[in-house]
């Protein structure tokens, strides 16, 4: 099985659970990026808010990968007013996702990944998700989920 993990992260949060990630499976990593960077945390969501409720498809600056030889696509976010950023599902859906396993993660304050799972279904039409994962501070609950697929 070969992998890739594409993520974003503001905080770093995220990131650490892709960089974990990247150490326990050995996979490739791709970071996406906004074209214009979301500031500080009151900035930040007023933005997001702004952007959901006006339906604004912000940028992003990465180019659209090659996925071909990728079985399965691991797929980090913040969740930002219950959905991943409206960047990053743009992104996906530029991808080919077709026939893929996406196991998505996320990192929050207090939202689960249950919430953000319409928006990504319509972002990687085509893939079979699997395996959804909030992170949380505890380490037990990274085992438990990374053990789900990686046996």
């Amino acid at each position: 099985m070969k992998s890739v993990i594409i993520y974003y992260s503001k905080s770093g949060r995220t990131e650490k659970v892709a960089n974990r990630l990247l150490k326990d499976t050995g996979s490739d990593i791709i970071k996406v990026k906004p074209k214009k960077e979301y500031g500080k945390y009151p900035l930040a969501v007023a933005r997001v808010m702004r952007e959901k409720i006006m339906r604004i498809k912000p940028e992003y600056i990465n180019s659209i990968p090659d996925l071909s030889e990728y079985d399965t696509v691991f797929i980090g976010y913040p969740i930002w007013a219950s959905a991943p950023p409206a960047f990053l599902t743009s992104f996906l859906k530029e991808c080919d996702l077709k026939g893929k396993t996406v196991i998505p993660f996320a990192t929050s304050g207090m939202a689960d990944i249950s919430s953000t799972l319409v928006k990504l279904k319509e972002s990687c039409r085509g893939s079979v998700i699997k395996y959804p994962f909030t992170a949380t501070s505890k380490k037990e609950s990274y085992k438990d989920w990374i053990s789900q697929f990686n046996g």
